[in-house]
């Protein structure tokens, strides 16, 4: 019996994704601590804040402080008791906390760990609903990539590369929205080839409606990733009646409209992201202090709007800090976006990024020149990507630069932002192919692609061994 490509995805991240679940250490995913909270608060009812503040129950502030992340994080040779899972306790505390800087995230990107942290506290164990969060992330980021497989009619091989990425399964298995954001942008793209594709004339609009349900994450949670929405909605705008092209131009305009009303009211978000109303002896405990508050303590200065003037009357300092960004920290980000430990940015063994690579050859080779889209779309998809690629940049130049530094550098960007970018890139580059790459037409390339995927997996599951216990 032949088996189908998705379900061989779906077996193997699924696996995959549990060990990641139990053998990363609570809140040792980047900004999972923050992601826990917003997700936590939903799950106790509470979807916004009042007067800027977002409550939330003591207890489950208190788990990230058992989780001792602030000694961990930064700290290479620190490890991780695994005994203090086994030997948690929950807390008797019963009070709540009222935290700063969260209250502007969209909360769909939460919903779904919140539905497994409220298990948790269904049998009052937040230890227990954590790990539920993770888990409830990871399946249903998995059976989106799964769908995405299965819905594409070409390059199903780049999906299925793409799906398997360490960084990718990282964060399937974490409490946070950056799983749901990545599976979105395949399924995004497959749904939008195959409309494309297709010989049936005109879309309806239960497929528009669907369309605009898959994109929504990457709207509303993460705008910078727009373009890449605008680019599939190419791929079918041009079967659609006029109306329909009416109706797609006007929701298109409102929803831009409505990230730009969504972006003015986040500029702060960068400032309070530490700050708990409590003691504040508590405060070292309990949060982890970030790259950007220990830069804010060195006496670099934080302003959003005084960074947007300067993009708008001085764009040249944005694209020359950009461009010396991609300079000095090209290796970093290309290891970070294919795999890591968690904070810090730390690697895995370097023998696992060869592998990948390889295995990108092997795979996204084999869909090479088996994509033909027309000789608008291709390029508009590269263009997309490449906007994308600039306000992902512009965002953090704004948000996590400060003003004041001497170096022309963007700080804060990270090689997971672009992994949503790869999918319509590698399509766009696919298609723009003239031939084949032949001598990976043989059967022996799936047996080859089986073993340095599994030497892939198992050595990524000892670098966070290594990372973490030994």
């Amino acid at each position: 019996m032949k088996l189908e490509i998705h379900k061989v995805f779906l077996f193997v991240a699924l696996a995959w994704g549990l060990i990641t679940v139990f053998i990363i250490p609570p809140f040792e995913v980047m900004d999972e601590q923050r992601h826990y909270i917003r997700a936590g608060a939903i799950a106790e009812g509470v979807w916004g804040c009042v007067d800027g503040k977002l409550k939330i129950s003591e207890k489950k502030i208190s788990l990230i402080g058992y989780s001792e992340l602030g000694r961990i994080a930064f700290h290479k040779d620190q490890k991780f008791d695994f005994s203090r899972i086994l030997n948690y306790r929950e807390p008797e505390t019963s009070g709540l906390v009222s935290v700063n800087g969260l209250c502007n995230t969209f909360p769909l990107g939460h919903a779904i760990a919140a539905v497994g942290i409220k298990l948790g506290d269904t049998v009052n164990n937040q230890l227990l609903g954590f790990y539920l969060g993770r888990i409830s992330n990871l399946l249903v980021s998995v059976l989106i990539v799964c769908l995405a497989i299965k819905t594409i009619p070409l390059a199903k091989k780049t999906v299925f590369f793409l799906g398997l990425i360490p960084t990718a399964t990282l964060f399937y298995s974490s409490v946070g929205y950056d799983g749901l954001i990545l599976s979105s942008s395949f399924l995004m793209s497959a749904y939008s080839i195959r409309l494309n594709c297709r010989r049936k004339e005109g879309i309806s609009w239960k497929e528009i409606i669907t369309f605009f349900i898959i994109a929504s994450p990457l709207a509303f949670i993460k705008p910078v990733y727009l373009p890449i929405v605008l680019a599939s909605l190419f791929l079918v705008y041009f079967k659609m009646g006029i109306k329909q092209k009416f109706f797609i131009l006007i929701s298109f305009l409102a929803l831009v409209l409505g990230v730009i009303f969504y972006l003015t009211h986040i500029f702060t978000l960068s400032y309070q992201l530490e700050r708990i109303e409590m003691d504040a002896s508590l405060k070292e405990q309990y949060f982890l202090e970030t790259e950007s508050t220990v830069r804010n303590t060195s006496g670099y200065v934080y302003d959003t709007s005084f960074q947007v003037q300067r993009i708008l009357s001085e764009p040249t300092h944005f694209f020359s800090s950009m461009l010396y960004s991609i300079i000095i920290f090209f290796d970093g980000y290309l290891l970070t976006m294919l795999g890591i430990t968690g904070w810090g940015g730390y690697s895995l063994r370097l023998s696992v990024y060869a592998l990948i690579l390889f295995n990108a050859v092997i795979l996204v080779g084999q869909d090479v020149g088996k994509i033909k889209l027309s000789k608008f779309l291709s390029p508009s998809l590269f263009y997309t990507v490449l906007v994308s690629f600039v306000l992902i940049f512009a965002s953090m130049y704004i948000f996590d630069t400060p003003k004041n530094i001497e170096v022309p550098i963007v700080l804060g960007v990270q090689g997971r932002y672009f992994l949503p970018l790869l999918l319509p890139l590698f399509l766009a580059l696919q298609s723009a192919a003239k031939r084949k790459f032949l001598w990976l037409e043989t059967n022996k390339a799936k047996w080859l692609v089986v073993v340095i995927q599994a030497l892939v997996i198992l050595g990524t599951i000892e670098s966070y061994i290594g990372r973490y216990y030994v």
